[in-house]
């Protein structure tokens, strides 16, 4: 079995004229026998012509050029297409394309700010604040609630619960697909009652 393709050189066909038949081949897809002569002529220093000699023509039907360079167009989109679809999986299948990795990631991150928010010091941040100004200013230390830090790790752990499908969000079909509004009673009067029954 050959490994021979449509765009190699023919048994019976000439060096000279290959290397003609390769000219043609790679001007893409708008070549034309004219386009691939005045090229050699460009090489060589010369002149455009508006027609090639016959010779050009004759070689370009007897080795079947235009089936030979639409082969070699096919195999290139071929592969170009094998390049993007090898390329697209390979996206999809490593670092934070991948579920896994992303989990990996928030839990390390969530491991990271679980300490900070465990130590009291990043907890509590301390401020400095002045009361006063001129010369009746006076220094006042205070601590605040690192209300940011919490917020970033409570975050985290939604991260990872949503990519887990811990959370899953529920729709009542009876409301429409709307949201339904709901009263959370601990205890009510009966004065209370009667409000709500009301409204």
């Amino acid at each position: 079995m050959s490994d021979r393709q449509p765009w190699d050189q023919a048994s019976d066909e000439p060096s000279l004229w290959f290397r003609h038949f390769e000219r043609y081949r790679l001007l893409g897809a708008n070549r034309n026998v004219l386009a691939a002569y005045n090229s050699l002529r460009d090489e060589k220093g010369k002149h455009h012509v508006t027609r090639p000699p016959q010779t050009w023509y004759n070689a370009h039907k007897a080795w079947d050029w235009e089936k030979r360079a639409t082969a070699w167009d096919a195999h290139c989109l071929k592969l170009a297409a094998e390049r993007i679809e090898s390329e697209r999986v390979d996206a999809l299948t490593q670092g934070f394309a991948v579920k896994a990795e992303r989990i990996q990631a928030l839990n390390d991150l969530a491991e990271t700010l679980l300490a900070e928010v465990g130590d009291e010091e990043r907890r509590w941040l301390r401020d400095v604040k002045s009361i006063g100004a001129g010369d009746n200013a006076e220094r006042v230390e205070t601590e605040r609630f690192n209300a940011p830090l919490v917020h970033e790790f409570r975050g985290l752990l939604d991260d990872i619960a949503a990519e887990v499908g811990g959370r899953v969000s529920k729709t009542d079909i009876t409301s429409g697909g709307e949201k339904i509004k709901g009263y959370v009673v601990t205890s009510v009067t009966p004065d209370q009652w009667d409000e709500e029954d009301d409204e």
